[in-house]
């Protein structure tokens, strides 16, 4: 069984109100975020080696989509009407929406600045001027291509994955990347949260705009 909300959308979020605006964009961020979690969870499930090609990628991602996330809310923080909306939320949300402003307040020294930023920053730019220098740095190490069958999907360039990690992780071990992973993660499950308690509030105080139904699968 389903229960449905239908609406128009232009007559749930109207075009000239900054609140109706700020919603659809959280809702935006948080499925981002929930379909990357989601993959984390599962690969980190499926692997007992917690450093591996895929991990790397979806965690790259997901403070990459962090990273423009918790810039997006902090950049509206000091809109009354959006406050005045936080403010009336239940108290686990109005915690999980200060644990979402501390991660990058102050900037100097927060988990954003420090560990977010710079995978984020990385992970877009595939020009970089540094690739060069810190390659040559980087540690020798014995690496593959794989294939096990005889179609391209069953090629696997392994060593464009461990020399990536070796240049994105090279200073953490494998307890601190591990520590990364779940600070994130934690972060992912409070902004999710979050806008879920957010978005069910602003339906339930516009629900004469809305239509119900239950239906079967």
């Amino acid at each position: 069984m389903v229960n449905e909300a239908v609406f128009k959308i232009k007559n749930m979020f109207s075009p000239n109100d900054i609140l109706s605006l700020w919603i659809i964009k959280i809702s935006m961020i948080r499925n981002d975020l929930y379909y990357v979690h989601k993959s984390l969870t599962s690969i980190a499930e499926a692997n007992k080696q917690l450093q591996n090609g895929e991990m790397n990628y979806f965690f790259r991602l997901a403070a990459s989509h962090y990273r423009e996330a918790v810039k997006f809310i902090d950049d509206h923080k000091k809109e009354r009407k959006i406050q005045s909306f936080i403010d009336l939320l239940d108290s686990k949300s109005i915690e999980n929406y200060k644990k979402l402003l501390e991660s990058c307040t102050p900037w100097e020294g927060s988990f954003v600045k420090d560990i977010v930023k710079p995978i984020r920053d990385n992970f877009f730019h595939y020009s970089s001027d540094s690739f060069c220098k810190d390659f040559k740095e980087m540690k020798d190490f014995y690496s593959r291509v794989s294939s096990n069958g005889s179609s391209r999907k069953d090629l696997s360039l392994i060593f464009a994955d461990e020399i990536s990690i070796n240049l994105d992780f090279r200073d953490y071990t494998e307890e601190q990347y591990k520590v990364m992973i779940n600070k994130l993660s934690e972060y992912m499950v409070a902004l999710i949260q979050f806008v879920d308690e957010a978005t069910g509030s602003y339906f339930n105080h516009y629900k004469e705009r809305t239509s119900y139904f239950v239906r079967t699968k």
